[in-house]
């Protein structure tokens, strides 16, 4: 009896800390990922946006990342429904610890996936403003002020690092939670 009330409460245990890990990554994740999409949006709809984000070289990473790190936001809302799972009363709803412990490492992999595309993307971008600030001649600022980098290339840039912190915060999430999974306490 006693082993079944320690299995009963490490799987408890675990329920919370998924339910817990998975809320928290889910709303970071999509607030981060919204934040993203929203200034990318802007950018490709000003016709006097600097870097060219139709650039199919700097458009496949930034949509591949977005589409990525979006579908990580759904991902860590599987986390609470695994939760749910071990929390229920019918034995047979339980998911197996190696069914959890792949759905941690399926949401880690594409947290690391999202991540390597919004670096090769935020490189180009970086890239790209960089060339232009060195291709720009000295004194072009007062006869054509609109070729020099303006607030909105800073806004991309700064939406590039949003999902940077979003893949790296829902990688060290899914960590925390296979860690819990494996040693719980």
């Amino acid at each position: 009896m006693s082993d079944l009330h320690s299995s009963f409460d490490i799987r408890q245990r675990v329920a919370g800390t998924l339910r817990l890990g998975g809320a928290i990554a889910f709303w970071v994740q999509l607030v981060l990922v919204v934040a993203s999409v929203i200034i990318l949006l802007f950018a490709l709809a000003d016709p006097s946006f600097n870097i060219n984000l139709g650039s199919l070289f700097r458009l496949i990473p930034t949509v591949g990342a977005v589409g990525m790190l979006g579908y990580s936001v759904y991902w860590s809302w599987h986390y609470i429904s695994l939760s749910k799972q071990l929390r229920s009363l019918e034995p047979r709803q339980y998911p197996s610890r190696t069914k959890v412990a792949q759905s941690l490492e399926l949401g880690m992999t594409m947290n690391i996936v999202g991540l390597v595309l919004t670096l090769i993307a935020f490189q180009t971008i970086v890239t790209a403003l960089l060339i232009k600030t060195l291709t720009i001649p000295g004194g072009i600022a007062v006869t054509k002020p609109g070729l020099l980098i303006d607030s909105l290339d800073i806004f991309v840039i700064q939406a590039c690092l949003f999902l940077i912190i979003a893949g790296v915060f829902g990688i060290a999430i899914a960590f925390w939670l296979l860690k819990s999974l494996h040693y719980p306490q």
